[in-house]
């Protein structure tokens, strides 16, 4: 390693080398010329002598540069000393080729980083291999289901290792006379014990908290870790702080992870909220009252039990969708779309890089 550094130093400082090469050789015949000289020889006949016994100082040059550095090394060298001139001739040229390069290599970075987050990468999740989201058909093309829908499933989670849903929002949360719009998520109770995710700083959401209305100590909220840095500026009094979002207040109970974002890929969370406090931020318009029961709103995630296919899930869901749908019928239905609402089949599709 020590041998190619010094090599690699010489062809960086070549020129220099050969300078002190040249001033070697010189001094080396002149210390020759006065030997000759001291033996009596005229001065003329003394630097002739030399002259032979050291040979030619050319040969003896690119001897030294072939020990000192390899041929190989001095053409890519001289290649690259040549590329810079050629550079330097043309800064036009140049500089539009360099502007082309740059562009190219970071569109080709925006494109691979796109396309890692949206095919390549997972969710950040425990086993998200074993995550599956219900649709309507196995293209995928109705995943949104009323809340009847929702509660039958988490009645029949048993067959599963757990069930979640959520809704994806906007919110605005107060800050002082100025209101700022956040992402956020209407989520079940499980929701993050169901993905595996721990909460960074206090807890997530029980069973306790998403009941209509709030649980029996209040309105609660989980918060990102960004808005928990954004808004309190990660300190810990965070914990049991107000949050007023759409006028109502909320308990911050808990932070999540900063690598989890959520189970949508390219979007981003700010406020989770149990779907039971719904009714607090819509009121009349809630989708939780009898009259709006029929409204496609929420998401619905199965983790599959251990060893259990994709394939023989569908199948045992589909097993118990005549009574789910059944239960769920939302009312006012017209004999057309209960028809259609009773048959439609539910298809598990794989959710380990989002929904």
């Amino acid at each position: 390693m020590r041998q190619l550094l010094r090599r690699l130093w010489y062809a960086i400082r070549q020129r220099q080398v050969a300078v002190d090469l040249a001033e070697e050789l010189a001094f080396h015949r002149t210390m020759k010329q006065r030997e000759f000289e001291e033996h009596g020889e005229a001065p003329q006949d003394a630097a002739r002598a030399s002259r032979r016994a050291l040979g030619s100082v050319a040969l003896a040059q690119d001897r030294v540069r072939d020990v000192w550095c390899p041929p190989g090394i001095q053409g890519i060298a001289q290649d690259l000393r040549f590329a810079v001139r050629s550079l330097r001739a043309t800064p036009v040229v140049t500089g539009v080729a360099i502007l082309s390069l740059a562009l190219g290599i970071g569109a080709n970075t925006a494109i691979f980083s796109l396309v890692n987050s949206l095919v390549l990468r997972t969710l950040p999740v425990v086993e998200p291999q074993r995550l599956a989201i219900v649709s309507g058909d196995a293209r995928g093309s109705r995943e949104s289901w009323t809340f009847g829908i929702w509660e039958q499933l988490r009645r029949r989670s048993g067959m599963f290792d757990g069930a979640l849903a959520w809704s994806a929002g906007r919110f605005s949360l107060a800050n002082g006379e100025e209101t700022e719009p956040v992402d956020g998520l209407f989520t079940s109770s499980d929701f993050f014990a169901t993905l595996g995710v721990p909460a960074l700083l206090g807890r997530t959401f029980t069973a306790a908290d998403d009941i209509h209305g709030g649980g029996p100590n209040g309105a609660v909220a989980v918060i990102s870790y960004n808005l928990w840095q954004r808004r309190f500026g990660g300190a810990f009094s965070a914990l049991g702080s107000t949050l007023v979002v759409d006028r109502v207040p909320f308990t911050v109970v808990g932070v999540t992870p900063p690598t989890f974002f959520g189970t949508e890929v390219g979007r981003t969370f700010d406020v989770a909220l149990p779907i039971g406090t719904e009714p607090l931020i819509h009121g009349a318009g809630s989708s939780l009252v009898d009259d709006q029961r029929g409204y496609f709103w929420l998401r619905i995630v199965l983790r599959l039990k251990p060893g259990q296919s994709l394939d023989t899930a569908t199948a045992a869901l589909r097993g118990l969708q005549p009574q789910i749908r059944d239960a769920a019928m939302p009312p006012q239905t017209t004999a057309h779309d209960r028809a259609l609402f009773l048959t439609d089949p539910l298809t598990l599709i794989r959710a380990d890089a989002g929904t």
